[in-house]
């Protein structure tokens, strides 16, 4: 039993082996990080509301000084709760803090590991050949191989241990761990023989993420629906295709509406100041130019320094995954165009894109396009 156990999934349990050493700074307690103790603070008090009856306290009267903070009006609250099942398991705010992390860091393995398998698997007729020969998807074996390979690469993607450790941007390291989830789920939706059965992990995913990271919600549903249309476009052109993929993003969106739609109807509360900022500040200095948007360090330096950057070390493994996978197909293609489109719009070409529009102000620094930008190279490997 054990030894067939073993023979059946010896790459998951490879893959969070794989994850220890990502995960190893925890062992020395919390890092220091520009807002740890700031959700180790809104963990507690969610603990202490939950305690008292409150089930979502939208407004945190403890907070500012005692003035009070609608905090999980604005912001996702998701992994807040995720941080509340540790709590509840008997652990501290600081302990249940660093088990989300450490959790989050382990799923975003796990569904790129899923990710990268369902594109590897592509049944001949939907691959094209880069030549003349005939191209033809790999042997099963090989699969979990690159698959694994794919998984290692992004729990160990700059971006992600940089919100991880250096930012410690839960609501962010939330999205990454959900990216690859959706974009597994919903291409399932559009390829596999029996879509009902991937109907509950699209809408959980994607209803995740919108109680999760508001701001990664407001880029991801252009390049979402690009994609879909491009899986659909290629593959059966069904409408019954059609309807699966669209009851997933409508029911994705009822799940999640506790959050989003308060948030909507009460966006005119939020104040001009933070626009104005935004507008003169936070996106000037954050953009990317031609002298600082790549990392040359071997190993990568991870600082506090902005804008965050690429990794030369990920560029280079992206760049040889994709030149090596000999596959020039459309769905290929798109990916590449993802990162290509992503890496354009953090730098300074594009400033003038996001200070025309309130919504992208919002999200402050261009960079957190990473979050979309770090993905994508994955499938490539």
């Amino acid at each position: 039993m054990f030894r067939t156990f073993i023979r059946q999934y010896w790459d998951w349990l490879l893959l969070i082996l794989l994850g220890v050493p990502a995960l190893w700074p925890y062992t020395h307690g919390l890092p220091r990080s520009a807002d740890g103790f700031l959700h180790i603070i809104r963990t507690a008090l969610l603990d202490y509301h939950l305690h008292q009856g409150v089930f979502y306290p939208r407004w945190i009267p403890e907070l500012v000084k005692g003035y009070g903070y609608p905090v999980m009006n604005f912001y996702g609250p998701t992994t807040y709760y995720l941080a509340e099942l540790f709590r509840l398991a008997g652990l501290g705010p600081y302990t249940s803090l660093m088990g989300t992390f450490m959790t989050m860091v382990i799923l975003a393995g796990a569904g790129m590991r899923l990710l990268a398998a369902d594109l590897l698997s592509a049944p001949p007729q939907q691959v094209q050949p880069a030549g003349n020969s005939p191209l033809q998807p790999a042997p099963p074996e090989a699969i979990r191989w690159a698959s694994l390979a794919a998984a290692a690469a992004y729990l160990y993607a700059p971006y992600l241990l940089t919100n991880v450790f250096v930012r410690a941007a839960i609501g962010e390291v939330g999205a990454q761990a959900l990216l690859p989830w959706i974009f597994w789920s919903f291409r399932r939706l559009l390829r596999a023989p029996q879509p009902a059965r991937w109907l509950l992990p699209a809408v959980l995913s994607l209803g995740g993420l919108a109680s999760t990271h508001t701001i990664t919600l407001i880029f991801l549903p252009p390049v979402l629906l690009a994609y879909l249309a491009l899986l659909w476009w290629t593959g059966e052109r069904t409408w019954p295709r059609l309807a699966w993929t669209a009851a997933g993003g409508l029911m994705a969106m009822g799940v999640s509406a506790f959050f989003w739609l308060p948030l909507v109807g009460e966006r005119q509360y939020l104040a001009a100041r933070a626009y104005e900022l935004s507008a003169q500040l936070f996106i000037p200095e954050n953009v990317w130019t031609w002298s600082n948007f790549l990392n040359t360090a071997l190993p990568f330096h991870y600082s506090v320094a902005i804008p965050f950057k690429l990794g030369l070390g990920q560029l280079a493994l992206a760049s040889l995954g994709f030149g090596l996978a000999r596959r020039r197909d459309p769905e290929w293609l798109f990916l590449l165009l993802i990162v290509a489109a992503t890496a354009a719009g953090i730098s300074r070409a594009a400033m003038r894109i996001w200070l025309s529009s309130d919504i992208l102000l919002i999200a402050q620094f261009p960079w957190r396009l990473l979050t979309i930008c770090s993905t994508m190279p994955r499938w490539l490997m």
